[in-house]
């Protein structure tokens, strides 16, 4: 039996490619081997670990619906300060 590879699709799943892989992963998935697996070839850019770059679709969702939640606050405590506001008096 082949070895599945061990990179996260998009969606949060498995990867289900088998075969062909490199260090366990497919050439879809190889940017997600722990950077101390990785070899880096000569002249090539160096990459930053997955662990920091990518962000999965469940914690972006939150991170979205957080700062949603951020903006709508502040926007309430602006239009709270405009209309608590006195008129100037000429």
């Amino acid at each position: 039996m082949q070895e599945q590879c061990r990179g996260i699709t998009r969606s949060g799943e498995r990867c289900k490619i088998s075969g062909n892989l490199k260090d366990g992963y497919c050439h879809l998935h190889v940017n997600q081997a722990p950077a101390v697996e990785r070899v880096v070839e000569k002249g090539s850019k160096p990459e930053i670990a997955p662990e920091i770059s990518a962000v999965g679709p469940a914690q972006n969702s939150k991170l979205r619906g957080v700062i949603s939640l951020i903006l709508v606050f502040a926007a309430g405590v602006f239009l709270l300060s405009i209309s608590r506001k006195k008129p100037s008096s000429r």
